[in-house]
C-alpha cells in the first residue's frame, strides 16, 4: 500500500510539470471532520487572520451575500479561505445569539488546527451551594465551574453542538477583572475604548441577554457588529444605547478572546499581560464619550 502511494504521488508530480499547472492553483483537499491540533499556541499572527476571517464575513452578510451563519460559512465571498474546505459531512452549523461568538472562533481554530475551550458548567457567584432560577440574570455575577478542552480527534460537529447546548448570556456574565490562569481561565478579557483594540471578533455582550460580535469600527467610530438569532439568521447592528454599561462582577461591554496555549499544558496570560487589556468600561463617568474615534455609551 505505501508503495502505491508513492508511486500516485510521482505521478501526480509528474503530470504537474509536463502540464506547466501550478501547483498552488489546485484545490486543497476539504478539511477531516476530526480536530486536529498541529499549532498549540494562539499567535498574533492567527488572532488577526481571526480578525479579517469575522471581518469578511461580517461585510460580506452587510453587502447582503447570505442571511444565516450557515450560509455565510459555506460561501466563498463570505469565507474566501475556508469555504472551499468545508467537508460534505459537516453539518448545518447554528447559532443561538449566545452561541455566535464561540461558534466562529471553534470554527476558525478548528480551520487552523489550534486548541478551543468552552465553559461547560456555572454557579452565580453568590450562591455556590444553589442554582440560580435563571444564571442568565444573575445579580452578582457568575463563577465557571468547569470547562472543556478539545482533544486531537474530536469531532468538529460535535463540538459545535455542544457549545450550542452549553453557552448561554450566563456565560459571558462573569467578572472581568478575574485573571485565572489555569484551565478555567476567562475566556474573554475587558478591553480599553480604543480603536486599536476593538477590533473584529471583538465581543459585546448586553447584561439584558445579548451578545454581538464586532466586525467593523468605521472612520466615524460607529461599531458595527453581526448578531445571530433563534431562526439561525444572521443580522448587522450598530453598537449604541441598547448596549448598556454594568457593574464590574456582571461583566457586560467589549471583550476579547484571551490566547492561549497548550504547548506545555494549558496556560493563558494573565490579564495585566494582555496589550489592550482595561477596565475603563466599568469606571463611573459620563454615559457617553468618544475616545480615539470610537463611540462608546
Amino acid at each position: 500500500m505505501r508503495t502505491l502511494l508513492i508511486f500516485l504521488s510521482l505521478l501526480v508530480f509528474a503530470l504537474i510539470i509536463e502540464n506547466h499547472v501550478d501547483a498552488s492553483a489546485m484545490p486543497m483537499p476539504a478539511k477531516s471532520i476530526q480536530w486536529k491540533i498541529k499549532n498549540k499556541t494562539w499567535t498574533n499572527a492567527f488572532e488577526a487572520d481571526f480578525q479579517s476571517f469575522i471581518h469578511t464575513l461580517g461585510m460580506a452578510r452587510k453587502k447582503g451575500v447570505c442571511t444565516t451563519l450557515d450560509q455565510c460559512l459555506k460561501n466563498e465571498i463570505a469565507n474566501p479561505i475556508y469555504a472551499g474546505l468545508n467537508p460534505e459531512n459537516l453539518d448545518p452549523v447554528y447559532s443561538d445569539c449566545a452561541d455566535l461568538p464561540f461558534i466562529l472562533r471553534a470554527y476558525f481554530a478548528w480551520m487552523n488546527d489550534l486548541p478551543f475551550t468552552y465553559p461547560t458548567d456555572l454557579v452565580a457567584s453568590r450562591s455556590l451551594s444553589k442554582k440560580e432560577s435563571d444564571i442568565r440574570y444573575s445579580k452578582y455575577g457568575n463563577i465557571v465551574t468547569d470547562k472543556y478542552i478539545v482533544k486531537k480527534g474530536d469531532n468538529i460537529n460535535r463540538i459545535l453542538q455542544n457549545v450550542v447546548d452549553s453557552i448561554s448570556t450566563g456565560s459571558f456574565r462573569t467578572d472581568p477583572s478575574v485573571s485565572e490562569t489555569g484551565r478555567l481561565f476567562r475566556d474573554t478579557y475587558s478591553v480599553d475604548i480604543d480603536r486599536s483594540t476593538i477590533v473584529p471578533g471583538t465581543v459585546v455582550y448586553d447584561p439584558n441577554g445579548h451578545i454581538a460580535v464586532v466586525y467593523e469600527v468605521t472612520k466615524t467610530g460607529q461599531i458595527q457588529m453581526i448578531d445571530s438569532h433563534p431562526d439561525n439568521t444572521l443580522t448587522t447592528i450598530t453598537y449604541g444605547e441598547k448596549f448598556p454599561r454594568s457593574g464590574l462582577k456582571i461583566g457586560a461591554g467589549l471583550s476579547r478572546f484571551r490566547p492561549f496555549s497548550e504547548e506545555n499544558g494549558i496556560t493563558a496570560p494573565a490579564n495585566e499581560e494582555l496589550a489592550g487589556f482595561s477596565l475603563i468600561q466599568y469606571q463611573s463617568g459620563p454615559f457617553i464619550f468618544k475616545d480615539k474615534i470610537v463611540t462608546f455609551y
